[in-house]
């Protein structure tokens, strides 16, 4: 399939590696490499890590006189070591073994050092290593898989995405057959869907940032067990080995469902497609500029059941071609005559068919899990929330356990709250905290729950789920947004003192632009809450003026900061702005605590700018259960309206229902302070001095007493 150079197709040749698969190893740019002191083996200089102070050779002799006591075998020492987690120390061993027999590499040897140098994190020397087991291994031996797979690992930790893709793709089409061991066949299907995706989120971040930042995904772990066990080194191949392609599975012609047995030692691609456009009925087009780039281009093929969308994904993938089908036509495309959306699309769909059919493939345990979170997290990210659920919740009934049952639990908390049901979301997210012992997934379920606490009105318990996610989440988004959260819930529990100190203390943790602009107004106005209108130094409504003149009009991210920034306007006198942003608000709010409580804050705005018509309509838009504890304030406000409006018998009616209740001092002043202009605008003069003097007038206690005589 790839066109490799001159000098490494001859040494990969030689070795016969992989029966026929000739792989085009991507260019290096390091340092130039210098010799291992143990194996002789070149390596680059970066691998020594010289600013962690540590090397795979450090105090090499101390450590393997300390071994010599205990008389154990180096082989099961090293694998001892490297199981439990001493890489260095497994590598040292490793290192002493081959060393013994250098005059003959043992490729089992040269497989354990790349694995102990790339767990140790020393990615260059790693690589070298596997490169070695590769070239010295026998074509097909299991040795010499585990080699390629182990570099397209380090490729994957060196960020070399597309590198990791080709090899692993190209290996993904060669090792399909099942007397491939199932852990070679698994790896390459989990690390090849694990690249194709941190891909495509590199590529297309989604739209909606709290789902692209905090999506929870599960990705594969270096799985040592399999790579050192015993077993033989040259993997059987059948007698029967012919060159053939047939379709053995054709129920219609979707090529995701077309299955096909292909034993290939190499086929040019351009063959391969005519030979698929014979076997399925099918009319595939190529167009110009893909057939130039699939000219001369060829592949093995070693499978017995594979879908021809996956075949097509593998070997049209790395050379950067696009396919789509629509009925029984197939086309084929270069990427760059794709538009942005089509190129995303196509990569999604790729990551979701070889999903599918790990998900399908290896139908145990934790693969099985992971698979069907992940393709429910691409669901999500699309936005197809019916199949992100149908997803999360096969996954879920496989009953997962530990830190992939918190994942999956907090992956639908996200989903709960993208379908705006707060409550199950929350609950979610609980669920989720009691099972992890991560601290940053921790930090990130104590974010959202006290985000959703606020949002529900519970602004006590948001301060207590916050402060403990500040003190876990360290840095990123879920830090500042732990930050936010808990100087807000300071704010609505009118501790102004507490949300500037907690704000100064951690004001490293907001490295975002749009982080800062909004901790300065919620600083700022804190501040002046504190210390009200002042000179000079202390001039904190200037201060605030300039943090919410910076402000942009995306800035708020929900309602809540639209109701602070509307209440920091009104603050230094902004009354428009104040109930522009009321306005947003109220649009966005959800139902239950907050609803009443903006629209009612909205209407009081809108009254004291005098737009009494406005605050009117808001008013009687807004529906009051008995016993609200809002129905004070809101009959006082209601009140007040209608008496603009001069409706003044509405005005009397609901002036008499407060005097019912028991209203406070304050309540009552105001209340019979209404009802005085009441009746002094209707020429009742003495029962006005009564009520402006905070006594009630006969005819209301009349009234009171015999609701029935009222309006």
């Amino acid at each position: 399939m790839f066109r490799a150079e001159a000098l490494w197709t001859a040494a990969l040749l030689t070795t016969g590696m992989v029966g026929g698969v000739i792989y085009n190893w991507p260019s290096q740019t390091s340092q130039p490499p210098v010799t291992d002191d143990v194996t002789g083996a070149k390596t680059d200089p970066s691998s020594r890590v010289h600013e962690r102070g540590l090397s795979l050779m450090a105090d090499r002799s101390s450590d393997l006189s300390s071994t010599d006591s205990v008389q154990l075998d180096p082989l099961r020492l090293g694998d001892r070591l490297l199981l439990g987690g001493n890489y260095i120390g497994a590598y040292q061993q490793f290192a002493k073994l081959h060393k013994q027999t250098s005059g003959t590499p043992d490729n089992s040897i040269l497989l354990r050092l790349g694995l102990a140098s790339e767990l140790a994190g020393f990615l260059e020397q790693g690589e070298q290593h596997y490169r070695n087991a590769i070239q010295s291994s026998i074509a097909r031996s299991r040795d010499q898989l585990w080699a390629l797979v182990g570099t397209a690992r380090i490729w994957e930790l060196q960020g070399r995405l597309d590198d990791a893709i080709g090899l692993l793709s190209e290996l993904y089409v060669t090792c399909g057959q099942d007397y491939y061991p199932v852990e070679i066949r698994l790896s390459i299907h989990r690390h090849l869907a694990d690249c194709l995706l941190k891909r495509y989120l590199q590529a297309f971040p989604a739209a909606d940032d709290l789902l692209s930042t905090s999506i929870e995904y599960f990705w594969v772990e270096t799985r040592i067990e399999p790579m050192i066990a015993n077993g033989k080194d040259v993997l059987p191949v059948q007698a029967t080995h012919r060159d053939k392609l047939e379709v053995i599975q054709r129920p219609i012609d979707d090529v995701s469902l077309i299955l096909i047995d292909a034993e290939l030692t190499s086929r040019p691609l351009l063959m391969l497609i005519d030979d698929l456009a014979g076997k399925t009925n099918l009319q595939i087009e190529v167009s110009p500029r893909a057939r130039s780039v699939l000219s001369g281009r060829s592949t093995g093929v070693e499978s017995n059941a594979l879908p021809v969308s996956l075949l097509l994904d593998q070997t049209l993938g790395p050379l950067a071609l696009a396919w789509d089908q629509v009925g029984r036509r197939l086309s084929v495309w270069h990427a760059d005559d794709l538009t942005a959306q089509q190129k995303r699309n196509y990569e999604v769909d790729r990551i979701q068919r070889l999903l599918r059919q790990l998900a399908m493939k290896f139908e145990h345990g934790i693969e099985r899990v992971s698979a069907l979170m992940q393709d429910g997290n691409t669901c999500l990210l699309r936005g197809n929330l019916e199949d992100a659920a149908t997803k999360y919740r096969s996954a879920r009934e496989l009953q997962p356990v530990g830190e992939l049952s918190a994942m999956l639990y907090f992956n639908r908390g996200l989903l709960e709250l993208a379908q705006e049901n707060l409550e199950q979301a929350l609950k979610e997210f609980y669920q989720a905290l009691d099972q992890t012992l991560s601290p940053p997934l921790r930090g990130s379920c104590y974010a959202m729950i006290a985000q959703l606490e606020l949002q529900l009105g519970r602004p006590d318990k948001a301060i207590a789920a916050a402060s403990r996610g500040l003190r876990l989440s360290g840095s990123g988004r879920h830090a500042a947004q732990n930050l936010l959260t808990l100087a807000k819930s300071y704010l609505f529990e009118s501790d102004p003192f507490s949300a500037n100190r907690v704000l100064f203390k951690n004001a490293t943790m907001l490295t975002d632009s749009r982080n800062n602009r909004l901790a300065s107004v919620i600083a700022t106005y804190a501040r002046f809450q504190a210390t009200g209108p002042a000179s000079g130094l202390q001039n904190e409504g200037e201060r605030l003026v300039l943090s919410l003149a910076a402000l942009r009009p995306d800035d708020a991210e929900d309602f809540v900061d639209h109701v602070l920034i509307s209440r920091a306007f009104h603050a230094v006198g902004f009354r428009s702005k104040a109930i522009e942003h009321l306005r947003i608000a109220a649009e966005d709010v959800n139902d239950g605590y907050w609803e009443l409580r903006v629209r009612l804050e909205l209407a009081e705005m809108l009254y004291l700018a005098a737009e009494i018509e406005k605050a009117n309509e808001t008013l009687e838009s807004m529906l009051l259960t008995p016993g609200d504890a809002l129905a004070v304030k809101f009959n006082l406000l209601k009140a007040k309206v209608k008496f603009d409006l001069m409706l003044t018998a509405e005005c009397e009616s609901i002036c008499q229902s407060l005097l019912k209740l028991q209203l406070d001092e304050e309540d009552k002043k105001q209340t019979l302070n209404l009802l005085g202009h009441v009746y002094e605008k209707t020429g009742k003069h003495y029962s006005a001095a009564l009520c402006f003097a905070g006594l009630l007038p006969e005819n209301a206690v009349t009234s009171i007493q015999n609701p029935e005589l009222s309006h």
